[in-house]
């Protein structure tokens, strides 16, 4: 008050610190959509594409894991497991990536339908398959 500085408000350091947030997501979004290559990210793009004829898209069906405590489960699960494999994901350098952020496109691509997924902007819904097809195996 003596040197007559004024500081800025909540809002104008609000919309800082949400447009800085913005900015590292869609870096982080940018970053996760270059790991596969265009054959791969092409076929990223078709887990979330419900088949005619079928109910449930492939996304649908690797996200819930078998229930089934016997010998076919058993099969099911190592089935699952070559599919999520085949991506390619444990060749992809994600290191750079956080974690816990990670984690977070992973638990959203499980726990949301394959449509809101496909419903996300292009770099947003390639970084949630990554990140699904690197974590899930």
């Amino acid at each position: 008050m003596d040197k007559k500085v004024v500081l800025p408000g909540v809002t104008v350091l609000e919309r800082l610190v949400s447009g800085t947030r913005e900015r590292a997501e869609k870096r982080l979004w940018a970053r996760l959509a270059a790991a596969p290559t265009a054959a791969q990210a092409e076929r990223l793009q078709q887990l979330v594409v419900v088949p005619t004829g079928k109910r449930l898209s492939e996304l649908d069906r690797l996200s819930r894991s078998p229930r089934d405590i016997s010998a076919r489960g058993v099969g099911k699960a190592l089935e699952r497991y070559e599919s999520l494999r085949s991506f390619g994901g444990h060749a992809w350098d994600l290191d750079a990536v956080p974690p816990g952020r990670l984690q977070a496109l992973v638990r959203f691509a499980k726990a949301a339908r394959a449509q809101a997924v496909s419903d996300l902007a292009g770099n947003r819904r390639l970084a949630t398959l990554v990140a699904f097809a690197a974590v899930m195996p």
